[in-house]
């Protein structure tokens, strides 16, 4: 494969938020992906925007919509951003994509054949009576993608250290 079809492990996130596990997660993927030799892809899914509330808003007058939606925007742009200075503070050569879920079929698309496989943390859900699986696991699966679900990042954390003790 050339430089810009190097295979891919991609890192699938869920929150705007870094969380110690996810900051873990990262951590480990880097490792991964240079025993595999391959790149490493952050996907930031987002859930749908505040700024679809303001497109709909039938009241507000077309200047209150439109600064509504410049300014949720903008908070979303800060957030992705902060999310992105971080990512890459833990690890400089990875690229981060800030996608809705609705777009991550074509983001797949785009990628296929590339993608060894894909990490993400396991969601823990308030109520396990009514827990399924986050949608994004139908897409993966859809596009046969293997994905490796961590479910407790202690034992990588303490592999981490060891390796890098700091």
């Amino acid at each position: 494969m050339s430089k810009t079809q190097d295979p891919l492990l991609l890192v699938v996130l869920t929150s705007p938020e870094l969380s110690q596990k996810e900051s873990t997660l990262i951590k480990f993927a880097h490792r991964l992906s240079r025993g595999l030799g391959a790149k490493i892809e952050i996907v930031n899914l987002r859930s749908s925007s505040l700024a679809h509330y303001g497109e709909v808003d039938t009241l507000a007058s077309f200047k209150d919509k439109n600064a509504f939606i410049s300014y949720v925007r903008d908070l979303e742009r800060d957030e992705e951003e902060k999310l992105d200075q971080k990512l890459h503070h833990i690890c400089p050569e990875v690229r981060v994509n800030f996608l809705k879920k609705d777009e991550l079929e074509q983001f797949l698309h785009v990628k296929k054949g590339r993608i060894l496989f894909a990490i993400t943390i396991y969601q823990k859900i308030k109520f396990p009576i009514f827990s399924k699986r986050p949608s994004f696991f139908k897409i993966l699966e859809k596009n046969n993608i293997n994905v490796l679900e961590i479910r407790d990042t202690s034992p990588i954390e303490k592999h981490i250290q060891a390796i890098n003790p700091t």
